[in-house]
């Protein structure tokens, strides 16, 4: 697959309960054309994390970045 085909790929972004971490949440996001599907590897609190997380992944995707978990920015220090 080239750089081309992943980057028209288009994707969708999904919440699932956590199966080993009961009232815990993952983010699932895969491509429309179902050829791809990535699951968070940890588990988030809450839905609206996995949620947040989990657009970010989306967007590294989206925009090409092939990584695994989203870089999420340090806070700077004050």
């Amino acid at each position: 697959m080239n750089e081309t085909d992943v980057l028209s790929r288009t994707y969708r972004l999904a919440t699932v309960p956590c199966s080993l971490y009961p009232g815990c949440f993952r983010w699932v996001v895969s491509s429309t054309d179902g050829l791809f599907s990535e699951q968070s590897a940890y588990p988030y609190a809450t839905k609206a994390s996995a949620m947040i997380v989990g657009g970010i992944r989306m967007a590294d995707l989206s925009t090409g970045r092939q990584g695994t978990e989203p870089l999420i920015p340090r806070p700077e220090s004050p």
